[in-house]
């Protein structure tokens, strides 16, 4: 999806720009079935759905999301460089193990 920047006449794009489609007030049979999750923008399904019962009063929408994942990515990514920062680095080489040739 193209984003407007604040210089005139250029855009940016978000390549991982998602979508999820929120039913409406009385919704049909059609978004009901359909899966709960995000899908890229590009992607995305035109609405109303294809099965919609009542096209032109339906209600549904969609959620713009920035990227196509709920949450993080990884268990312990925390947005720090490194998982455990504050855990002080641990020496493991054995004395003269290094450059033994040299």
């Amino acid at each position: 999806m193209a984003i407007r920047s604040k210089a005139p006449g250029k855009t940016l794009r978000e390549p991982w720009h998602s979508v999820s489609i929120v039913p409406g007030r009385n919704p049909c049979d059609a978004v009901l079935a359909y899966p709960r999750r995000r899908m890229l923008s590009s992607e995305a399904v035109r609405l109303p759905l294809a099965g919609c019962s009542d096209p032109e009063h339906c209600q549904c929408h969609y959620q713009h999301h920035a990227d196509r994942r709920a949450g993080a990515r990884r268990t312990d990514d925390s947005g720090s460089a490194t998982a455990r920062a504050d855990a002080p680095a641990k020496n493991r080489r054995r004395p003269g193990e290094r450059r033994a040739r040299d």
